[in-house]
């Protein structure tokens, strides 16, 4: 593991969880205070004589809070080891790998694991949608999908759906939903540019095409611009995309020129 979740929405949803506390009162105590280096000096010294519940669970948690994800990973493995079904953290030492594992073996056993349990979180959710989809597993990330969206925004679900690369109509549609419900902002616009990025690569751009040309409308972004004229060259409309291209030329004038002399030479 390289110690960093796959999207920086992943961290932040994985800082915000609950996880219980365990019955070492001592332990707990410095756990509580924030006194994470104290408490992994004791559990490492713990840990040279026996492998005991606490002091792994209170390892992982210490490097978790640490920002250390490559060390609270190693530990969740041990804390699984010791508790294939009843350890009181299995739910705990499962979401520490599913966010933060670079294994995407371990990612999806855990994700399973967690999803197919009453302990499960939307943020679990989340998190194995995006590693199903990085996988191949579509038949089953369309399953947590309609698992899943009843209980995210529009604007959430388009996040996820982009940063995990999901079927363009997805992407657009949930775009269309994050609009028409929260109208435009900075915000829309770039997952906008992104998503639209991720469609023309597919050769699918004339699918975000209307929504590009409404941004256009409002903000009179000139790399937007671009990406309108992006799409019309790559449906053959040479005579629009020239359009667009000029309009970005003041702004971005060698991105401009170098896509009107491939319009040229197409022609």
């Amino acid at each position: 593991m390289k110690g960093k979740p796959v999207i920086a929405a992943l961290l932040f949803m994985a800082a915000l969880l609950v996880f219980p506390s365990c019955s070492d009162a001592g332990l707990d105590e410095l756990y509580q205070n924030g006194k994470y280096e104290n408490l992994l000096v004791i559990c490492n010294e713990n840990l040279t004589s026996k492998i005991d519940e606490d002091s792994v669970y209170f390892k992982m948690m210490c490097h978790y809070h640490l920002g250390q994800y490559d060390e609270a990973g190693r530990a969740a493995l041990i804390y699984l080891s010791m508790h294939e079904e009843d350890g009181r953290h299995i739910n705990s030492a499962l979401r520490i790998l599913l966010y933060f594992s670079d294994d995407n073996e371990i990612r999806l056993n855990a994700g399973s694991r967690l999803c197919s349990s009453d302990a499960v979180r939307t943020n679990d959710l989340v998190s194995y949608y995006s590693v199903l989809m990085a996988e191949g597993y579509t038949e089953e990330a369309g399953s947590i999908y309609a698992q899943v969206r009843p209980a995210l925004s529009a604007r959430d679900a388009s996040m996820m759906c982009i940063a995990s690369r999901s079927d363009s109509t997805l992407i657009v549609s949930n775009l269309e939903a994050w609009h028409a419900a929260s109208g435009y902002s900075s915000e829309y616009h770039n997952a906008l540019l992104s998503a639209a990025g991720i469609l023309l690569a597919r050769r699918e751009g004339q699918l975000i095409l209307p929504q590009l040309i409404e941004a256009y409308i409002s903000s009179n972004d000139m790399q937007t611009a671009l990406i309108i004229g992006d799409v019309y060259a790559q449906s053959g409309d040479s005579s629009r995309a020239s359009a667009y291209y000029n309009y970005a030329y003041a702004t971005y004038p060698d991105a401009a020129l170098a896509r009107l002399r491939a319009l040229h030479l197409q022609s």
